[in-house]
């Protein structure tokens, strides 16, 4: 691949010397639409957030170089960047009021949409910067002024700036900020669990998208010497710049490059065959054809589809020699299906009959790991927790259980930060939690699972779990070495390439413990596990749960599999209808008349072992 884009790099070159002056126009237009698409690709492919007005940092950028040149004999050298830093500060306004407000799909394209619109409006009422009728920049050929009589420096410039674009995307690509927003992108309630900044982060990735979209702002002035605030800050130029990356592979390297060299030509054809006629906007017709055949077709993208047929390729000459093990993943083993998502189950159910019923046995006692005291909660007219007290000491495993509606998952919610209480508190090694947002307490070492599990669909296992541990290895190589010991630890290490969205229900639920445990926490919060496995599928989690308890991990432990409950508690702590109703060894627990009466009934007591 190295030297594939060695040998294309080589031939771009090369091509000047070899094309008309048309075909020259024709590949700056493919240069420059793959910058603009790859600075887009930032926010809207890799963190998932989809600017639909992105063309207004353009016009920003040009118009901003532009006035300086003319008004202040700048030049257009330096004005790119003063341009770039403009659209950049306009950029990080729009995304903190987006992204702290939680605007997300719809709402944050019309935030962008209507910031587009703002600005052309405004620009267009300014007769200082030329109005309605747009701004002209003489031509004098003066290189220092970002003028060529040589069309073939623009072709040279428009190169350089995709490429210095792609390299930007590259590095980010490669490092914590760029798996950060992939994950981001995938479920961001998710990524914020594993003690990503989502704000952070995302704030990160529009500031140098709408710097390097605020460059080519520069270009787009100095290379037609014209500005119309209809052209720049109108729907039809982000459609161009947004199309292309969608079209060759949003978040993808080299999607938004491929995608250009797809649509430009595209563009061009159909005004020179389809505009002759009068149809005005016809490459709008042509790219919304393409575009509907991408979205039934490569829903992905172009670059994907066609890297999988190039893996496929180079892998052919060897499929015949794979072994039969590749093939076990992908039928169940007899007498026990495989578990299908939504089979997820929250009654109490008993495991097989040989698994340990009696708890392990209860640590020394220790420093409070976890106090929380008097936490309430309320929606609308429920009362989903009301002042609830429990502890969790250093090296405890403590159940948490209760029938459906209890508020097991709400106390979750409350104590990893994505609930605020409305009464108490919670303090964890002696801080107080609440008010922190998930991201700093997972930081502090409180990590999550999830009820319904959350996999990064279209991430590797291993790049799943690379999410938790750059919480405490910030260096990507670092964090992949110990995301590859705990996926190990965690019975995926055969798995650890394939997609996670492909796995069993099983997988996913190692796949969430693995996420976890990759943070490092010191106390783990475990919310249903098991739920939705048969026993078989069970055993193996008991064990794996004991495992991570017995390295010195604390377990807060919610699960109706009760046989569980009381194999792995220390504790247990008994809710209904959000409040305590009781709380001792899994002995007392099982035998409480009301606990007997709320959730476990007089069969369960019947059929407990002795």
């Amino acid at each position: 691949m190295r030297w594939a884009v060695v040998a294309a790099l080589a031939v771009l070159l090369a091509l000047p010397a070899v094309l008309s002056s048309y075909a020259v126009t024709i590949f700056i237009l493919i240069f420059f639409y793959g910058f603009l698409g790859q600075a887009w690709n930032i926010v809207g492919g890799y963190a998932g957030q989809l600017s639909a007005g992105h063309a207004a940092f353009v016009g920003v950028g040009g118009y901003t170089a532009a006035m300086l040149s003319i008004e202040a004999g700048l030049t257009p050298w330096v004005g790119m960047f003063v341009g770039a830093a403009l659209a950049a500060l306009l950029g990080a306004i729009i995304g903190y009021l987006g992204f702290r407000f939680g605007l997300r799909g719809f709402y944050f394209v019309l935030l962008t949409v209507a910031f587009a619109e703002i600005c052309r409006i405004a620009v267009s009422n300014i007769d200082a910067i030329g109005g309605a009728l747009g701004l002209y920049i003489t031509f004098t050929g003066d290189p220092r002024q970002f003028q060529f009589r040589d069309g073939r420096v623009y072709y040279y410039i428009a190169l350089a700036l995709m490429l210095a674009a792609t390299a930007t995307a590259w590095a980010i690509e490669r490092q914590r900020f760029g798996i950060y927003l992939a994950a981001i992108r995938e479920d961001e309630a998710a990524a914020e669990a594993l003690g990503v900044n989502a704000l952070k982060y995302k704030m990160l990735a529009m500031v140098v998208s709408t710097f390097l979209t605020g460059l080519g702002g520069t270009f787009y002035a100095f290379y037609l010497f014209s500005l119309q605030p209809n052209t720049l800050f109108g729907i039809p130029l982000s459609v161009e710049i947004i199309i292309r990356p969608i079209v060759g592979g949003a978040g993808t390297l080299l999607g938004p490059i491929l995608g250009s060299f797809i649509l430009t030509p595209l563009a061009e054809l159909s005004r020179l065959y389809l505009g002759q006629g009068g149809l005005h906007g016809a490459h709008l017709i042509a790219y919304g054809v393409l575009l509907i055949g991408v979205v039934l077709f490569l829903p992905e993208g172009a670059y994907p589809r066609l890297r999988r047929v190039l893996q496929r390729s180079r892998l052919a000459p060897f499929s015949g020699h794979r072994g039969s093990d590749e093939r076990s993943h992908a039928a169940p083993v007899a007498g026990h299906p495989r578990s299908e998502p939504g089979d997820e189950r929250s009654h109490p159910a008993p495991v097989s009959g040989h698994l340990r019923s009696e708890p392990g046995s209860r640590p020394p006692p220790q420093k409070t790991l976890l106090v929380v005291r008097g936490l309430s909660k309320r929606f609308g007219g429920l009362q989903a927790v009301a002042g609830l007290d429990l502890a969790v000491e250093h090296g405890e495993m403590l159940g948490l259980i209760g029938p459906n509606g209890a508020g097991k998952t709400t106390v979750f919610n409350l104590l990893s930060g994505f609930l605020t209480p409305d009464a108490g508190d919670v303090s964890f090694r002696d801080r107080s939690l609440v008010g922190l947002p998930p991201h700093a307490i997972c930081r502090l070492g409180l990590a999550r699972t999830f009820q319904l599990v959350r996999p990064f669909p279209r991430m590797s296992v291993l790049e799943n779990v690379r999410v938790g541990a750059l919480a405490r290895h910030p260096h990507a190589l670092e964090a992949r070495a110990r995301a590859r010991d705990v996926v190990e630890r965690v019975g995926l290490g055969a798995r650890e390439h394939v997609t996670a969205g492909t796995l069993t229900l099983a997988e996913r639920k190692r796949l969430e413990l693995g996420r976890a445990l990759a943070t490092e926490p010191t106390l783990l919060l475990l919310d249903e596990v098991m739920a939705g496995l048969n026993p078989t599928e069970i055993e193996p989690i008991i064990r794996l749960i004991r495992g991570i308890h017995a390295s010195g991990v604390s377990i807060l432990l919610i699960e109706h599999n009760m046989r569980a409950v009381m194999a792995l508690s220390h504790r247990i702590v008994v809710l209904s209808f959000g409040e305590k109703i009781a709380e001792g060894t899994p002995a007392d627990i099982a035998n409480h008349p009301k606990v007997v009466e709320a959730y476990l009934g007089d069969e369960y007591v019947r059929a407990a072992p002795a």
